[in-house]
Formats: C-alpha cells, structure tokens, sequence
C-alpha cells in the first residue's frame, strides 16, 4: 500500500446496522483529512482525529467564531495578514505536550526556529500556552480556525 502512496481509513467500531452511517461518515472524514494533511501513515483510525472531527462539524454547523478566544483571534489575525503558519505551530506543539523538540521534528523545522515561533506565539496571544489549563480549549479553538480554514478553500 505505502509504495503506491494509499492508505486505509477505519471508523469507530459499531455493532447495530444503524450505525453503518456514522461510521461510514468517520471513515471519509478520516480518509479526506488524510489526504488534505498529506498525512504518510498507511493505516489512519478515526479515534485518532476526534479533536479535528469535533472541530469541523463545529465550523460547518454555525459560526466557529463564536468559539474562538481573543488570544486565538489576535494569532489567527496576524497569520492571515503575514501569510504565517503560526497556528499549525502552535496546534502540532501543542498537541505533542509543548516539546520543542518533539514539535519541530513534526513540522520538519530546526529546534530553534520553532523556539522562535513559540516565542512570537506567546507574544501574540498574550498568555502562557504552556498553561495546562489553557491547553485543550486552545488546541479546540486552533482546530476549529484550520477545519473552517479548508472549507472556505
């Protein structure tokens, strides 16, 4: 499969026929998020990308700005008027418990260019991102930025 650059997709489990739709909705969401995020595993589950699921039934259904806080707004702000990738930085650093290191292999970027981005991140924002607190509703609101993102593209 991974030499012909395919993969597979695999919703939730589900044991009434009822629920063959659902599944059947993961499964295309999984595959599409797949290929629009150039993602290379060969084998992608659905449980996997709940979060970004969450967020773009969120965009899709009413107005995601509603959700979105004003730390969030003002990054997303700056990104869309410098052309920046600052919040898929912040979503991947996030996401991987705020390693820097962890973060910059993922966006295949050296150590300190995404120290830097945390950096302008932090300085944006206005608050500590690391904030455990904070974590989960900001890797939500970033989500729901990059899922409204693909669909007005």
């Amino acid at each position: 499969m991974n030499q012909n650059h395919g993969f597979c997709a695999v919703s939730n489990d589900f044991d009434d026929i009822s629920k063959a739709r659902i599944c059947y909705l993961e499964t295309l969401f999984t595959l599409q998020y797949g290929i629009n995020n150039n993602l290379n595993n060969e084998l992608l589950f659905f449980k996997d990308y709940v979060w970004e699921f969450s967020a773009k039934v969120l965009a899709d259904s009413c107005d995601s700005d509603l959700f979105i806080g004003d730390a969030v707004n003002r990054l997303r702000n700056y990104s869309n008027e410098n052309g920046s990738t600052l919040l898929e930085s912040l979503r991947v650093y996030l996401l991987l418990g705020c390693n820097i290191t962890d973060a910059a292999k993922e966006l295949n970027i050296h150590r300190n260019t995404m120290i830097n981005r945390i950096s302008k991140i932090k300085e944006i924002m206005q608050c500590d991102v690391e904030d455990l607190r904070y974590r989960m509703p900001l890797i939500f609101q970033v989500q729901i930025i990059l899922m409204d993102s693909l669909r007005t593209c």
